[in-house]
């Protein structure tokens, strides 16, 4: 009995809520049965529905962020030494069959470093690069391999969509149904009609991408190897309908 009076008063509350928006398009706030014109400024009544639609979809490539970070008494030892080490993780990458632009550098640097314990003056040489792979069942395998050709600096693993138009697209059609029915219930309650739509609105789509936080060792003969779990990417889309109120 307690449940069926929550529901009551809940649908009261928005037959409440609809029966205020049609009185606010009315002269001077009067209620339909008190306005002469009551039956016309009915019709340009209106609900206004925000909603949301999310949906969840499984990756489709990799990027991983890899490279090289070396500290040195010169500065040509330690691009030397990073230098060495890339163009073995360049020939490592060689083994997976990627794309040259699929494999980009983000930066290349050198400068000068304070050693904390000696005060002395060093120099730490980087070299950082992106690569987009595709075969997620490998991308464990991948890391390993540039790991032990040389790389030190990895980084993370963030997974995403090639194309994300057909998600959002997705997300959106869910947002505009669940609208559709939210209306419905608001009319319903309301004892009137959901009309056609006269206004839709939305905000740009927001994708949730999964990232893997990846600490590169040295790794021994006999290590495990890294493990990598793609999960899901969630895409979010919000919107706001403006319905005819019949």
């Amino acid at each position: 009995m307690m449940k069926r009076l929550g529901m009551l008063g809940g649908a009261a509350a928005v037959a409440a809520a609809v029966l205020f928006l049609l009185q606010a398009v009315l002269p001077g706030g009067e209620s339909p049965e008190t306005n002469a014109g009551a039956a016309e400024e009915i019709q340009a009544g209106t609900l206004v529905v925000e909603e949301t639609g999310e949906i969840s979809v499984t990756p489709d490539v990799a990027t991983v962020h890899l490279g090289a970070r070396i500290t040195a008494e010169t500065a040509d030892e330690a691009q030397a030494d990073v230098n060495e080490r890339m163009e073995a993780v360049r020939s490592a990458l060689d083994d997976y069959d990627i794309p040259e632009e699929d494999i980009q550098t983000q930066n290349v640097n050198v400068m000068p470093i304070t050693n904390h314990q000696s005060g002395a003056e060093e120099y730490q040489a980087s070299h950082q690069l992106t690569v987009d792979y595709r075969d997620l069942d490998r991308v464990g395998e991948l890391i390993d391999a540039v790991s032990e050709a040389g790389a030190n600096h990895i980084t993370h693993t963030q997974f995403g969509l090639e194309n994300d138009e057909e998600a959002e697209k997705e997300a959106l059609d869910q947002a505009i149904q669940n609208a559709s029915v939210r209306a419905d219930a608001m009319a319903e309650a309301a004892g009137r009609g959901r009309g056609e739509i006269l206004q839709i609105s939305d905000s740009q789509a927001q994708v949730s991408l999964p990232v893997q936080e990846d600490m590169a060792q040295e790794e021994s003969a006999d290590a495990a190897g890294t493990e990598v779990n793609a999960g899901e990417i969630t895409v979010t889309q919000n919107i706001t309908i403006v319905y005819e109120l019949q």
